[in-house]
């Protein structure tokens, strides 16, 4: 008689787990194991989109990538501006930073989505206050170009990174539930 094969399962090795669950609506949620091993609780990782959220996120994810390249664009144009000073005068380096303010703009406006679900207000709240930091870029960012003074450029970067802070502080909002 034939010996019979017997199979044995092969532990997961340390640290491995399954792959997360996934809802019908098809948001990625994270497994307990997962969640423990970074420290927190199940309860506190665990974020189910609803499809209105969802919607949500991905025109916020779109209007974050359109401001991203905006803002590259235009601190590249203020960097070349510090190093040549009379940039500042040319009509051709105006237009170009005065597109990529106006980018910026618009994509600080698509920030505002609507609908916008009932859970994601305190995430729009905050994001309203980018969208203000810009703003008030965009005026600063006159002056500057009124004055031609390349050394006022550097005054631009507090309204940046007070728009970068609200947008992160927005971004753990969404994470966080």
């Amino acid at each position: 008689m034939p010996k019979k094969k017997t199979r044995t399962r092969r532990a997961r090795p340390a640290g491995k787990t399954a792959a997360a669950p996934r809802r019908a609506s098809g948001a990625k949620v994270e497994s307990a194991p997962s969640a423990e091993r970074n420290g927190a609780s199940h309860a506190q990782t665990q974020r189910i989109f609803e499809p209105a959220e969802i919607a949500y996120v991905q025109r916020l994810a779109a209007a974050l990538t359109d401001l991203g390249g905006a803002q590259a664009t235009w601190v590249a144009a203020l960097q070349d501006a510090v190093g040549s000073p009379q940039l500042l005068k040319d009509e051709t380096w105006q237009a170009r930073a005065n597109a990529a303010v106006g980018a910026m703009l618009r994509a600080a406006g698509e920030m505002r989505v609507s609908p916008l679900p009932e859970s994601m207000a305190k995430v729009d709240a905050t994001l309203a206050k980018a969208h203000d930091r810009v703003r008030l870029l965009a005026q600063r960012y006159d002056k500057v170009l009124a004055a031609a003074d390349p050394t006022l450029i550097k005054s631009l970067s507090q309204h940046v990174d007070a728009m970068l802070r609200y947008i992160r502080d927005a971004r753990s909002q969404l994470t966080s539930g």
